[in-house]
């Protein structure tokens, strides 16, 4: 777990969203990714999906690195950075486990 980002309440649960990477030979690699936790009393956690991975071809094919999460409208987003494509953008539908990049 390394560098914690996008903590939101949403729909009764407390969101932790953290960078995880599989292997740290090189931090730009293309290893890191946004891992996902939920807790509803901030003490208990249950991990779940990842929530963004690398793109192979994407502007975030370095790694998913620092950014937050906000509801837009009323539909979570996740803006982070992807190294040398800049920022990024992705949205969930309520449960915020699956998530689609723009």
């Amino acid at each position: 777990m390394n560098d914690p980002n996008g903590t939101i309440f949403w729909n009764g649960y407390y969101h932790l969203f953290y960078q995880y990477a599989e292997h740290i030979p090189e931090p730009a690699d293309g290893s890191c990714h946004w891992a996902h936790a939920v807790s509803t009393d901030l003490i208990h956690w249950t991990d779940l999906p990842v929530a963004l991975a690398p793109s192979s071809d994407g502007p975030d094919n370095k790694g998913c690195f620092s950014g937050c999460t906000i509801i837009n409208n009323g539909v979570p987003t996740i803006i982070y950075y992807g190294v040398f494509g800049g920022i990024c953008i992705a949205t969930s539908d309520d449960d915020m486990i699956t998530w689609e990049k723009s």
